[in-house]
């Protein structure tokens, strides 16, 4: 009380004032490669009184929201921006508080994780890695790829790969595209198929016939088979194939030749099984049984027509 007193006597009063509390105190924190950070922090006057004052930051890569504030209690809340950053790059700065209640200095610090990837089953260092994975969770591989969480890991690898993901990814993602990026980046074999047979012979049926047609894959991968012909008396069981239509790397394609739709004599036609990377075709030849007088009827008819061919070349 006589120091307060002595003090307004000589005109020259000091005031007590509560510094404001800073929930937290400074911002450590760490980033992926390819996002920016949102933060804040909660300023609370230390004694009561309202506070007021502006804001500002010594580094141009953290931006305040807001840089005026009032209140007895408020969120200062911040951006980090850490575009053209790279993996092991840091942010370093200070968020500065002006008040009426004395000066505030948050240190800042960010750290910019690069070179992982983040799947649901955890972090992917390499694409090697990374198509181990897609091996076993294709679809999760797959979002990863589309949405950009794969960016650190490709930009680790460099300029070609990081052109190769740019031009891959673009709209539309397919999941043959991630096929073509694995391949292309050297992380995966490219995958192909194989037939068992190139030909078959259904001769002198007397009823419709079953065919099988195995079909062989070299490796895992995006599959996506098409499966046609342009015969009526051949019927496939199934004109579309995926990769869960497969038994480990094998696929057994039923036909049937249709009896009812085979014309006389001996019909040829082909079925053909299409990819992305190959194209196969298996020739059929089909006949109906015929009886002796009706396969001497057919000759005759032929002969015929090859003497009135000669005449008329004569």
């Amino acid at each position: 009380m006589v120091k307060s007193i002595e003090q307004l006597l000589s005109g020259r009063y000091e005031y007590s004032v509560t510094p404001p509390a800073v929930t937290p105190d400074r911002i450590d924190a760490a980033v992926e490669e390819g996002k920016d950070l949102r933060g804040s922090f909660l300023v609370s006057s230390g004694d009561g009184q309202r506070l007021r004052g502006h804001g500002h930051v010594n580094n141009a890569r953290i931006v305040l929201s807001h840089d005026r504030f009032t209140g007895k209690e408020f969120r200062v809340e911040f951006g980090i921006d850490t575009k053209g950053l790279r993996g092991g790059d840091q942010v370093e700065g200070e968020i500065i508080l002006s008040l009426n209640a004395g000066e505030i200095h948050v240190p800042v610090h960010l750290t910019v994780s690069g070179g992982e990837a983040f799947s649901d089953a955890g972090a992917i260092r390499s694409l090697e890695e990374f198509a181990s994975y897609a091996r076993v969770d294709i679809r999760e591989a797959y979002r990863m790829f589309s949405d950009g969480s794969l960016l650190p890991v490709v930009r680790a690898r460099g300029d070609y790969v990081s052109a190769l993901y740019r031009a891959l990814s673009a709209d539309p993602v397919t999941y043959q595209r991630l096929e073509e990026f694995l391949v292309a980046s050297g992380v995966k074999e490219a995958i192909h198929f194989t037939a068992d047979k190139n030909s078959e012979y259904f001769e002198r049926l007397t009823e419709s016939a079953q065919g099988v047609l195995r079909i062989t894959k070299n490796t895992w991968g995006n599959v996506n088979l098409t499966v046609s012909t342009d015969e009526k008396y051949i019927a496939l069981s199934q004109k579309h194939f995926v990769e869960d239509d497969f038994v480990g790397n094998t696929l057994d394609l039923t036909y049937v030749i249709l009896y009812e739709e085979l014309g006389d004599g001996i019909q040829r036609g082909t079925i053909r099984i299409d990819s992305d990377t190959d194209h196969l075709v298996l020739h059929i030849t089909a006949s109906r049984y015929t009886s002796v007088h009706s396969e001497e009827r057919v000759l005759r008819k032929k002969a015929v027509a090859g003497i009135c061919h000669d005449a008329i070349d004569f």
